[in-house]
C-alpha cells in the first residue's frame, strides 16, 4: 500500500509542481500567454513558485522541518530546469528523421523520470520530517490534485 501512496505521490508532484497545467489554456489565457519560450518559463516558474509557498504555508514548515523543505524544493526546481534546458535544445535543434523524433522523446522522458525519482526521494525525507498533522494536511492537498486529475480525465473520455 505504502508503495501505491509513493507513485501517487510521485505522478501528484509531477502534475502540481512540475508539469504545466493539465488542462489546455482557453482563448484568453492563451492570448496572455507570453510569446516566446523564456517567457512561458518564468511564468511557469512563477507558478509552481507560488504552488510551493502556498504549500509550505498549508503545512506550516517549522524551523526544524526547513531544510528537509529545502531538500525537496531544490529538487522541484533542478527538475524545472532540466526539462527546460531539454526542451529548449529540442527547440533549437529539431530531429531530421522520425527516429530522430522517438529518441528526442525518449531522451525528454528519461530526463523526467529521473528528476521525477529524485522528486520523490526528496518528498519523502520531508514526509518522513512532518508531524501527523502535517501528514494529514499533505495526503489531503494531493488528493484533491488526484481528484482533479481524475475529474480532467472523466471529461476527456
Amino acid at each position: 500500500m505504502k508503495a501505491i501512496n509513493l507513485v501517487f505521490i510521485s505522478i501528484f508532484l509531477s502534475v502540481c509542481f512540475i508539469t504545466p497545467v493539465y488542462s489546455a489554456p482557453t482563448q484568453e489565457q492563451a492570448s496572455r500567454q507570453p510569446a516566446n519560450p523564456e517567457q512561458r518559463y518564468a511564468t511557469h516558474v512563477q507558478q509552481v513558485e507560488k504552488r510551493l509557498d502556498n504549500f509550505k504555508h498549508e503545512l506550516q514548515i517549522t524551523s526544524n522541518q526547513e531544510r528537509a523543505w529545502d531538500i525537496y524544493t531544490a529538487a522541484v526546481r533542478d527538475n524545472m530546469t532540466d526539462l527546460h534546458t531539454q526542451m529548449l535544445a529540442e527547440i533549437q535543434h529539431p530531429p531530421q528523421s522520425a527516429t530522430e523524433h522517438f529518441m528526442q522523446i525518449i531522451t525528454l522522458k528519461q530526463t523526467a523520470l529521473k528528476d521525477l525519482e529524485n522528486v520523490s526521494n526528496s518528498f519523502n525525507i520531508l514526509y518522513a520530517a512532518l508531524s501527523a498533522e502535517q501528514r494529514a494536511l499533505a495526503d489531503k492537498h494531493f488528493e484533491k490534485i488526484r481528484e482533479k486529475i481524475m475529474e480532467h480525465f472523466a471529461k476527456e473520455q
